[in-house]
């Protein structure tokens, strides 16, 4: 069932025509930053770092990392010459730019759906701009972050990609611990929004009044009745073809590799009842599987002939190894490189190695991408156990 909203923000939930926005926003930041930057060399550095953000491939930098190092390397600069005007830009000059939006009345009604129905709410605007940035436009739109509770808002400071890729929606979906059937974006870009989702198996609304469009749509009323309406789609199995699978593997690399901050020193021994593992045996066992399971499947595959897969015990392995005592950095760091070797590894595949056909010995016949797909649903219940057993910690602080 779905049980997680993607949000655009931009003329879904704030009136902003992004065609007279954008002209006003870099004149605004231009006159900003005229005293230090002619304003022909800072355009031409800002479109750079823009670009630079939106063609991103690599799950190690996050946007605002992307960015800052595009547009001082442009500029000959450093970080410490150009950043200070940026922040005090958006603290002081950005909100000028209100007037040019309006809100939406039915953006409440939406969310207090959302918030009454139990439904994770992302705020899925690309994430080209700084936090600041995006909590005022919210604000314009009478979606204050201080009274909603935000699941997830994609700002350049913690994501990795940007729309439209692939990698953008499978990372939300990460960061929530959530299957693409379990998620609904709703939006009004045909090219940004809705495509990218559709094609990794979330279920998809279009806001627009054109009776034409592909998908389901109407305003954020008529989209409030779609969700009421639209049955919860149960199949996880409809979207592996290679190109989302991949986009899959890049988006839970990422919180694999964040996971040693989500989780505080004190949390990761603990358990919420005795038959629970604590954090850092969940992480083992995903290290574990990676490095035992996961790649060795994959490499057979790939080198013999149908071969067969046997299917090892590994929750025994936490008991037996003592993951109870590893110590968390380490078992972070070992499970990233652990996926990064398998994802270079199917990265440089051909699309007829994903057809590549092999025996499992509880699902029967099966190929490469079935048992890739596997493995990424066996990622997402563990990152949700994570989040879970976090919230569960935090709850009896």
């Amino acid at each position: 069932m779905i049980t997680t909203l993607l949000l655009d923000l931009d003329d879904t939930l704030l009136v902003n025509d992004t065609n007279i926005f954008i002209p006003s926003y870099m004149e605004l930041l231009s006159q900003h930053l005229a005293p230090i930057l002619p304003t022909e060399k800072m355009v031409h550095a800002l479109h750079q770092g823009t670009q630079a953000m939106m063609g991103n491939n690599d799950p190690d930098k996050t946007l605002a990392e992307v960015f800052i190092e595009t547009f001082c390397s442009a500029l000959g600069m450093v970080h410490e010459e150009i950043m200070p005007h940026f922040d005090s830009f958006y603290a002081e000059q950005f909100k000028k730019l209100k007037h040019l939006t309006q809100p939406i009345p039915a953006a409440h009604r939406l969310i207090t759906y959302a918030m009454e129905n139990q439904y994770d709410i992302v705020i899925a605007t690309n994430s080209l701009f700084p936090l600041t940035a995006i909590a005022q436009r919210l604000e314009w739109a009478g979606l204050p972050v201080a009274q909603y509770p935000f699941t997830l808002i994609t700002s350049y400071e913690t994501f990795h990609y940007a729309k439209p890729q692939l990698e953008y929606i499978a990372e939300i979906l990460a960061k929530c611990g959530r299957h693409s059937h379990e998620a609904a974006m709703i939006g009004n870009d045909l090219l940004l929004d809705l495509p990218p989702a559709a094609e990794l198996g979330v279920a998809v609304f279009h806001i627009s009044d054109d009776t034409d469009s592909p998908y389901p749509s109407g305003d954020l009323d008529a989209a409030i009745q779609w969700l009421q309406e639209t049955p919860p789609d149960s199949d996880p199995t409809r979207c592996t073809s290679p190109k989302t699978l991949l986009a899959r593997l890049r988006g839970n690399l990422i919180v694999f590799a964040e996971l040693e901050n989500m989780i505080r020193e004190d949390q990761w021994q603990r358990k919420t009842s005795p038959e629970v593992w604590a954090p850092i045996e969940v992480l083992c066992h995903l290290r574990d599987v990676e490095k035992e399971i996961n790649h060795p499947r994959t490499e057979r595959i790939l080198k013999e002939v149908r071969p067969f897969l046997n299917a090892p015990d590994s929750d025994r392995w936490a008991e037996e190894r003592g993951y109870i005592n590893e110590e968390p950095s380490q078992v972070c760091d070992d499970l990233t490189q652990a996926r990064r070797r398998t994802l270079s590894l199917l990265e440089v595949q051909p699309l007829d190695a994903w057809d590549q056909p092999a025996r499992h010995a509880i699902f029967g016949p099966t190929q490469l991408s079935e048992i890739v797909r596997i493995f990424l649903e066996h990622d997402i219940l563990h990152i949700r156990q994570i989040k879970e057993t976090i919230a569960a910690l935090d709850s009896i602080q």
